[in-house]
């Protein structure tokens, strides 16, 4: 299991921009980025945004291919983190002592099962409230590209499963 905690150092967490690009890098952490390798322009594309969230669209070039960006908000209510898992772990609370059963194979039994899974800690290092999402030649599409319908999806269920039941009228079933 994982737990959300901020670090020791009591840092808010620096904004960021996520890019979802349509191809695969070859690496993982930072890099120092020229303005002539990325800048993205905004277009004044027109579309139906997603229900949630709203979008604007921008391009840019990519190794000589050209790309159009989607930038889909997220609702005011909703930050995006970028956390790194630490070797921290969450305390436990304190366990109760174990029965006094003489039957050695049912105390096994029942402290594998009462023992709480190790929960490890998670460190934000960044939080946005945008996402831009890459495709090529075209405005990546709600219904077809896997990362809009993920985030639209994902907060639709989030919603879902935080709503309260609405009170229903007497007589209906």
């Amino acid at each position: 299991m994982l737990a959300l905690q901020s670090s020791s150092s009591k840092q808010k967490p620096k904004p960021l921009q996520p890019n979802i690009l349509p191809c695969q890098i070859h690496h993982s952490g930072p890099i120092p980025i020229a303005q002539r390798h990325w800048s993205p322009q905004p277009t004044s594309a027109s579309f139906p945004s997603t229900p949630n969230c709203s979008s604007a669209t921008q391009t840019a070039h990519f190794r000589g291919r050209k790309l159009v960006g989607k930038t889909i908000a997220l609702p005011n209510t909703y930050t995006g983190i970028v956390a790194q898992k630490t070797t921290r772990q969450l305390s436990q609370p304190i366990r109760p002592p174990p029965s006094t059963s003489t039957n050695d194979v049912e105390n096994e039994d029942e402290e594998q099962q009462s023992l709480p899974p190790e929960t490890f800690i998670l460190e934000p290092h960044a939080e946005f409230n945008s996402i831009t999402i890459w495709s090529h030649e075209s405005i990546p599409s709600n219904e077809e590209d896997c990362y809009i319908k993920g985030v639209e999806e994902w907060i639709g269920f989030a919603e879902s499963t935080h709503a309260y039941d609405s009170p229903r009228p007497t007589g209906e079933t």
